[in-house]
């Protein structure tokens, strides 16, 4: 019965730190993007699609990702492969 409530606790445990670092990166996702991280909706979109006049639409990406956010999300370089080659 020990090692039972012992194995409980420990799987209770895991999944509650799982989801606070979870939550945590969510939170701090949402913060850092801000709402200027949308791109523009066409006017009437969403309205269509809530009423259900429009089923279907078009995502266009830009030619270029804007990779600025990724930069100060990453807190060390990567590290450096340990292969050589000769």
């Amino acid at each position: 019965m020990p090692r039972r409530l012992l194995a409980a606790m420990a799987a209770i445990l895991l999944v509650a730190g799982q989801a606070g670092s979870a939550l945590a990166a969510a939170t701090a996702a949402k913060a850092a993007a801000g709402p200027s991280a949308s791109a523009p909706i066409q006017k009437g979109l969403l309205e269509n699609l809530a009423s259900g006049k429009a089923d279907r639409f078009v995502v266009e990406f830009s030619a270029k990702a804007d990779l600025r956010g990724a930069a100060r999300s990453r807190a060390t370089p990567p590290a450096a492969s340990s292969s050589s080659t000769r």
